[in-house]
C-alpha cells in the first residue's frame, strides 16, 4: 500500500520469500522482500521504496539476491509499478519478481562454451604451425572430428573421432567427396571444401569458425556442427583440414536461453496487467466501502455488499 506494507502476495512470491500471505500482512515489504547486493552483501534498495518517493517504474539493479526467511538466497530479477486512483493518486505498489537461477546457469554455460571454443581454435591453428609429426598426433587425437581434403574435394584422411562423430570406418572414407559428410547445402560460404579455395581465400576467412551449418552421419540423420577451415601445406600440396564440432547441446542451451528471455517478457506484461487490474479493484472497493456507511448494519443489502468486499 501507500505506506509500503504488504497487503497480498500471490503462491510464487510465497514460496520465493519463505512467507505466507496472512503473516505477511500489514508488514513492511523490506522486511518480507529482504534483498543484497550478491557482490557488496550490503542490504540492496527495496523498488517499492524507489516507486513511493518518486511515483516511477523502477526495476531491481544487477546482482540482486534475495533472502528467503529461512535463509535461502536467490539471484532475482524484475520491477516494481505504482498504483494510482481514478485521480491518479498513488496509492500503492505492486512489486513483479521472479527467481533468475536458471537464466544465470544457462548463460553461464553458453559463455563457458563459447570460451573453450575460441580457446580450442586457437591452440589448434597455433599447433598446426609445429611439426608433421606434431600436427598428425594432435590431428588423431583432437576432440572434434577432423577431416583432410585435396583439391578435388576427395578425403584424404580423418582422425578417429570423425568415425565416431560420423558412423564411418576411416577406410571407407578415404577417397570419397565430402559431400558425404557436408552437403552442398549446408556449407554456407565455404564452396565445395577443396584446398583451391583455400589457395584463393584469406586467411581470416579460413579460420573463422562457421556456425549454423548441418552435417550428415552415414545413417542419412543430420546434426548442427560448427565447422572451422585451416590451410595446410604438405607433400600432396595445399590440403584443407576441416575441424567439425557436434553443438546439439549448445543449441538446447540455447534454446533454454531464449525461453527464459520469453518468460522475462510475459513477467514485464504481467506487471502491467496486475497494474491496471489493482486499479479497477481500487475503484470497486471505495464503491463499496462508500455503499456499506450507507446501509443498515443488518440486512440482505449488507450482506450482497459484504460479498462485493470479499
Amino acid at each position: 500500500d501507500a505506506r509500503g506494507r504488504v497487503t497480498r502476495l500471490n503462491r510464487i512470491a510465497e514460496r520465493l520469500t519463505g512467507w505466507g500471505e496472512a503473516e505477511a500482512d500489514g508488514r513492511p515489504v523490506g522486511e518480507v522482500f529482504r534483498i543484497i547486493n550478491e557482490e557488496t552483501r550490503q542490504p540492496a534498495v527495496v523498488p517499492v521504496d524507489e516507486v513511493l518517493r518518486t511515483g516511477n517504474i523502477h526495476g531491481l539493479a544487477n546482482h540482486t539476491i534475495l533472502i528467503a526467511r529461512d535463509g535461502t538466497e536467490r539471484p532475482v530479477a524484475d520491477s516494481a509499478a505504482p498504483i494510482r486512483d481514478r485521480e491518479g493518486r498513488l496509492i500503492g505498489v505492486v512489486l513483479v519478481f521472479r527467481d533468475v537461477t536458471a537464466e544465470r546457469e544457462a548463460a553461464r554455460a553458453l559463455e563457458r562454451m563459447n570460451a573453450e571454443l575460441e580457446e580450442r581454435v586457437a591452440q589448434r591453428t597455433a599447433e598446426l604451425a609445429g611439426s608433421e609429426r606434431r600436427f598428425e598426433n594432435l590431428f588423431e587425437f583432437a576432440p572434434d572430428g577432423m577431416v583432410m581434403v585435396d583439391a578435388a574435394g576427395k578425403i584424404v584422411h580423418v582422425n578417429r573421432q570423425t568415425e565416431q562423430l560420423f558412423g564411418w570406418p576411416r577406410a571407407d572414407l578415404i577417397g570419397q567427396p565430402v559431400e558425404v559428410l557436408v552437403p552442398p547445402s549446408a556449407r554456407g560460404g565455404h564452396g565445395a571444401l577443396r584446398a583451391d579455395y583455400a589457395a584463393h581465400a584469406s586467411p581470416r576467412a579460413m579460420g573463422a569458425a562457421q556456425p549454423h551449418l548441418r552435417a550428415v552421419r552415414r545413417d542419412g540423420s543430420e546434426f548442427p556442427a560448427i565447422i572451422s577451415l585451416s590451410p595446410v601445406e604438405s607433400e600432396r600440396g595445399l590440403l584443407v583440414v576441416a575441424s567439425v564440432r557436434d553443438v546439439t547441446d549448445r543449441h538446447h542451451l540455447e534454446a533454454q536461453f531464449r525461453q527464459s528471455q520469453k518468460m522475462e517478457a510475459i513477467g514485464q506484461l504481467a506487471g502491467g496487467v496486475a497494474h491496471d487490474f489493482n486499479n479497477l479493484l481500487t475503484v470497486i472497493n471505495g464503491y463499496a466501502e462508500m455503499l456499506s456507511s450507507q446501509l443498515p448494519p443488518d440486512g440482505p443489502s449488507r450482506d450482497a455488499v459484504r460479498e462485493i468486499e470479499g
